[in-house]
């Protein structure tokens, strides 16, 4: 092929023969830069399952969650909801076990110890505790406009809400927190 030849598109016209057209076309396209996809937002919430219930933490709180290898030691807490520690990345955590606050003493008889119903331990930001999981990371999206809210006055400061379609309680952490003072 001479000079003359590539200029006058003899280049394009020999990889036609080649390699077919439409081979071309797609390699012609993806040479072109394209836009990054958007990056979808994550779900607001992690599902967390204690005692076979569903419980909703803010993503946004959850620094890490751990799968439950070494075990827990005894809770170095007096609290009677801090039954365990945890050594999650060289840190003594306590691990608060929800179903102390929600079952009735007849129901946590029945329940295995914490230690085998905690496989998975989510780490918390801005509170003093870790909570336990029956199941690994779960994210979703609750639409709040399904949520039955707690107002001001209930009984439960650390259920901030129920969403009955998708049968998960969602925590109040500061409520919840508030329960350990």
């Amino acid at each position: 092929m001479t000079e003359s030849a590539v200029g006058a598109g003899a280049v394009e016209q020999y990889l036609d023969e080649l390699l077919g057209a439409d081979v071309v076309g797609e390699v012609e396209s993806a040479s072109e830069p394209s836009e990054p996809e958007p990056h979808a937002p994550e779900p607001a919430y992690l599902v967390i399952q204690v005692a076979g219930v569903r419980f909703a933490v803010p993503n946004r709180a959850v620094r890490c969650v751990h799968q439950n290898i070494e075990g827990l030691m005894p809770g170095m807490s007096s609290h009677a909801l801090l039954p365990a520690t945890a050594d999650l990345d060289g840190i003594m955590t306590p691990v608060l076990d929800l179903a102390l606050l929600m079952m009735p003493a007849q129901r946590l008889q029945q329940l295995p110890l914490l230690e085998s119903r905690a496989p998975y331990l989510v780490e918390l930001a801005g509170v003093p505790f870790a909570l336990s999981s029956e199941i690994p990371r779960e994210l979703t999206d609750i639409d709040a406009d399904r949520v039955q809210w707690r107002g001001p006055n209930g009984q439960r400061v650390w259920l901030a809400g129920t969403c009955p379609d998708l049968k998960i309680a969602i925590l109040d952490l500061d409520g919840l927190n508030s329960q350990l003072s």
